[in-house]
């Protein structure tokens, strides 16, 4: 379907505001619309207040009103800047450069030339953009070290014990509540994407099981033997803080497989925001997800980018509170087929000193 993106979550609801502006500024009815679309009067009051659920009904209304958008766009290539953020989850970067031909993504930092240089704004957040943690510059060696933070760089899968429970049945059909385990899709920025002023960003997302989402935007700090992400969470503007203890040796393995090994995982404690609002210290283990780093020299290469979206709409589709006995499933989905052992250890020593949740 030539301009559409494929389905996500964030890209129906982005669809769904984008028809009410179409339908506002070309003065279209329901029936108007229905008619473009091929549906019913009745159906389109129910399709543009539908929330997201991700069902196979959401993704075939993705796709009628995305290339109803997509062909509309065409006929008058200049949409106001402030819905980028909309087109962005809806077209392809083809069908965007249309109506935006002179826009570029820039990145902020303290050096203008890196501004023009960078093509993303992967994190938003005007105070995590502008902090700078009492640091004139950070030049910690594991930045530069191609065996350190750059092997980090990408997307990653973060499990964690989750605070909310999950429905379970019983081999005699009753149902009973066990606290599931929270899937968030971690994305640490190279540098060449997109700069802070002196430190990496990450941005992190999280749904619960009502799908609500947190995303956390902040920066990366490094230490002698430990990565820490300091950010805070979109809605709240609460804090997050995780330290990730970083050994050289793993990070080595951490996104290839080598010699017959399995890829290694990193383990980290996180202070952070439940998407119940609740404040929760947790153990997690991270996983790279397979396909989800963007070279330097990719950034370019069209194909590469549309394979690097798949993978990034892959992950980001696949956060939630699951069950347990689901997990493994969940992570072999993404290419993760290694992880159940570091999952139980992990689960094991938190369940030893249960999930600490304060409610303020």
């Amino acid at each position: 379907m030539s301009g559409l993106k494929p389905y996500s979550l964030e890209g129906w609801e982005a669809v769904k505001l984008l028809t009410s502006w179409f339908q506002r500024i070309d003065k279209l009815s329901h029936q108007d619309i229905g008619m473009k679309v091929g549906r019913n009067r009745a159906t389109v009051s129910s399709d543009l207040s539908r929330p997201p659920s991700n069902s196979q009904t959401e993704r075939r209304l993705f796709e009628l009103y995305g290339k109803w958008i997509a062909d509309r766009t065409k006929q008058s290539l200049k949409c106001p800047r402030y819905l980028r953020s909309l087109f962005e989850e809806v077209l392809t970067e083809e069908a965007l450069k249309a109506i935006y031909p002179e826009e570029r993504f820039k990145g902020r930092t303290g050096d203008s030339r890196e501004r023009e240089e960078n093509r993303f704004e992967v994190v938003t957040d005007s105070v995590t953009l502008e902090r700078s943690s009492g640091y004139g510059v950070d030049n910690h060696p594991i930045r530069y070290d191609p065996d350190g933070l750059p092997r980090l760089y990408g997307l990653s899968i973060l499990v964690r014990p989750s605070n909310e429970s999950v429905e379970v049945i019983q081999a005699d059909g009753s149902e009973v509540l066990e606290y599931g385990v929270s899937v968030s899709l971690l994305n640490i920025v190279p540098e060449y994407v997109q700069a802070g002023v002196h430190h990496p960003l990450f941005k992190l997302r999280q749904r619960g099981t009502g799908r609500n989402i947190i995303d956390v935007e902040g920066i990366v700090l490094c230490q002698d033997d430990r990565i820490v992400l300091s950010g805070r969470d979109d809605g709240q503007k609460r804090n997050m803080l995780a330290s990730i203890y970083f050994r050289k040796d793993a990070a080595i393995n951490y996104r290839n497989k080598g010699n017959g090994r399995a890829s290694e995982s990193l383990y980290g404690v996180m202070l952070g925001v439940s998407n119940s609002k609740n404040h929760f210290c947790s153990l997690f283990t991270l996983f790279a997800l397979p396909g989800g780093l963007l070279q330097g020299s990719d950034l370019q290469n069209e194909a590469a980018m549309e394979a690097f979206q798949r993978r990034y709409d892959a992950g980001r589709n696949a956060t939630g509170v699951f069950r347990e006995r689901d997990l493994a499933g969940v992570l072999a989905a993404l290419g993760i087929d290694d992880a159940k052992r570091e999952v139980a250890a992990m689960l094991k020593k938190s369940r030893s000193s249960r999930i600490f949740s304060v409610a303020v």
